[in-house]
């Protein structure tokens, strides 16, 4: 968007006009801002004294800008006329109905709307059509004035790398797949949430007194997953406690709640019950709570429970869940508010917003009551 097409019959000055448009729009400038002088545009686009002075003649007499000569030039007015420029949203292999992708595409579209000049593309993406978007929709997204691509969801490797040499630049919503878990000292010194906020939901059920901690995950090794159950192994090897096998139950996606009241369901038979579980969503956890009333037990005095992530559910269960939260919507606005950055500085390489994970303390953990040692 900032580059002139020196091969295109669009003459250079009707370009540079185009460009310091998208400017003054993207740039939120006021009446009364000041321009780039002439000399940093011809610098900047590396065009000639005569193409500035015509595009800028252009605009004055447009009434967009106010030519001070020898001085400065600002802004007049808005202009009235501007292209309309895109950010196309990709969900990989998710639905836009599923709560997280709901509520991460909200916050995009509420920080997309605050540029008025600019419209978000919707496309679906599974593994099977990656090659057939890359082939017939990305070679149109010059031509439809995309500017920047955010992208949800789990996708391959291959697709991520192939997008990444469109020129275009690519901001990712968290983990996308195939990346291999940090160590924790890694993920310490990156500040991973997934790996530090599962650390602060174990260690919380320690502070409490719980020695017993099990832990209902998931078996698709998505790294989201990794790094939680990194997180769980890791807190309790800091306190010196040893992992049970026993307590340890993992469900085929962590979407259904029905999955988690089965994973609840091959714990309980167990001789002795974990006073505490850490579980890796909250949707699961919504499941193990039903299986654990059933069983006539009570949270938290028989057990405690603390979920990774809200999605809003957490105030809905009885008791409150105990969560590790990130607020979804701003993850997506910080995302949009990355992208803008790099539409702005003209760069185009690809690059992951993550977000900081709190523990948010509610009535599903107590202290342990009948804790077996």
């Amino acid at each position: 968007m900032n580059i002139i097409d020196k091969d295109s019959s669009i003459p250079r000055y009707h370009q540079l006009e185009e460009i310091l448009k998208d400017k003054i729009m993207l740039d939120e400038m006021k009446h009364g801002d000041v321009l780039p002088s002439v000399r940093q545009l011809i610098k900047e686009h590396s065009v000639s004294l005569s193409c500035v002075r015509q595009a800028l003649s252009n605009l004055e007499q447009e009434g967009i800008i106010s030519i001070d000569h020898g001085k400065s030039t600002t802004v007049a007015s808005l202009p009235k006329k501007i292209k309309i420029r895109n950010i196309a949203f990709l969900l990989c292999n998710e639905k836009f109905l599923d709560l997280y992708c709901s509520r991460v595409l909200r916050g995009v579209e509420n920080e997309i709307r605050k540029k008025k000049v600019y419209h978000l593309l919707y496309h679906q993406l599974n593994d099977y059509n990656t090659i057939e978007f890359l082939e017939t929709q990305v070679p149109l997204f010059r031509e439809n004035r995309v500017d920047g691509i955010v992208l949800v969801g789990e996708i391959n490797r291959d697709f991520l790398s192939k997008l990444g040499k469109t020129g275009i630049p690519v901001v990712t919503v968290g983990d996308t797949g195939g990346e291999n878990p940090l160590t924790p000292e890694e993920s310490m010194t990156t500040g991973e949430p997934n790996f530090l906020g599962s650390c602060q939901a174990v260690s919380h059920l320690i502070e409490l007194g719980h020695r017993n901690i099990g832990f209902i995950g998931i078996s698709k090794p998505y790294l989201w997953f990794q790094q939680r159950f990194n997180g769980y192994k890791f807190a309790l090897g800091q306190h010196n406690l040893s992992l049970n096998k026993k307590w340890l139950a993992y469900c085929a996606t962590e979407k259904e709640a029905d999955e988690g009241y089965d994973a609840m369901n091959r714990i309980l038979p167990t001789s002795s019950l974990p006073t505490a579980l850490f579980i890796a969503d909250v949707r699961l956890a919504i499941g193990a709570i039903k299986r654990i009333k059933e069983a006539n037990l009570k949270i938290p005095e028989d057990i405690s429970l603390v979920s990774y992530g809200n999605l809003g559910l957490s105030s809905l269960t009885d008791p409150s869940l105990t969560t590790v939260e990130r607020s979804d919507e701003e993850f997506g606005r910080k995302t949009v508010q990355a992208l803008f950055a790099k539409i702005s500085q003209g760069k185009s390489n690809l690059s992951k917003v993550v977000t900081e994970a709190r523990l948010v303390i509610r009535s599903s953990t107590g202290k342990p009551i009948n804790q077996k040692k």
